[in-house]
């Protein structure tokens, strides 16, 4: 059973058995799953969710309770355990990542409200304390697009491509910044990778954005593959369906213009 992985300071991606369950729906249109090239079986599609909290009161508690006790057979240890035990405790709690996952938690509670622009504040500081974490720059990329600001959406993918890569996600929000920004041929190259990902839940919505660029840019005969495509797919979760995206997708010839 795959386990969550962490993305960012108080960001896993959890693995979802059943993707269809997801929709293809996120707030302000963006897509909250990370989706990998791997089999149905091996669950390729995880869910960008909050990392749950250290009770920190529960361990400075537990610490002093340990101390007491251990000032039963001898107050002078006791004394020592429980000057380092918070001084480690202190230095824990101050931490950049505990720091920074707090402000992701709330970044996350923003985002899911539709308040970007205060989702966006709320994750500076993050970005400050941990400047070079690509889980945290693929989130700002996020919010960037949410604000409708590609240009600082692409930049903020380049710095989260060494880890973000992977995903299915991360080529389709690129597809989506270049389109804007009016560079075809590179948002080109990254809808068609962004179409390799067989398990990606928004493959709908990525097929339509994809048959539409396409489109305006002059590419009717593989506009018309990608509507094929769409309309073949009416259960995502069934087999035919997945094996019908499968032999679609390899019908595509980008050499066809």
């Amino acid at each position: 059973m795959p386990r969550a992985q962490r993305i960012a300071p108080g960001l896993v991606r959890l693995p979802v058995s059943n993707p269809a369950s997801l929709g293809g729906g996120a707030p302000g249109g963006l897509p909250l799953t990370l989706s990998t090239k791997g089999s149905f079986e091996e669950q390729p599609v995880g869910l960008i969710a909050p990392r749950g909290r250290t009770p920190w009161g529960c361990l400075f508690f537990i610490i002093l309770a340990l101390g007491l006790l251990l000032g039963l057979a001898s107050r002078h240890w006791a004394v020592i355990f429980i000057v380092v035990s918070l001084i480690v405790f202190w230095g824990a709690y101050n931490s950049p990542r505990r720091v920074a996952a707090e402000n992701v938690q709330r970044t996350l509670s923003l985002l899911g409200a539709r308040k970007a622009e205060r989702a966006a504040q709320a994750l500076e500081p993050a970005l400050r304390r941990l400047p070079h974490d690509d889980g945290l720059h693929y989130l700002a990329a996020l919010l960037a697009l949410a604000r409708d600001y590609p240009a600082e959406a692409l930049a903020e993918l380049e710095e989260a491509r060494p880890r973000m890569g992977i995903y299915a996600e991360f080529h389709h929000l690129l597809g989506r910044c270049l389109r804007d920004l009016k560079r075809p041929d590179q948002a080109r190259a990254a809808y068609e990778e962004a179409l390799d990902y067989p398990a990606y839940p928004s493959r709908a919505v990525l097929l339509q954005e994809a048959e539409d660029f396409f489109a305006q840019h002059g590419d009717t005969g593989t506009a018309a593959r990608l509507r094929e495509i769409r309309q073949e797919i009416e259960r995502p979760d069934s087999e035919a369906a997945k094996q019908a995206f499968q032999e679609g997708l390899e019908r595509l010839d980008p050499g066809d213009e």
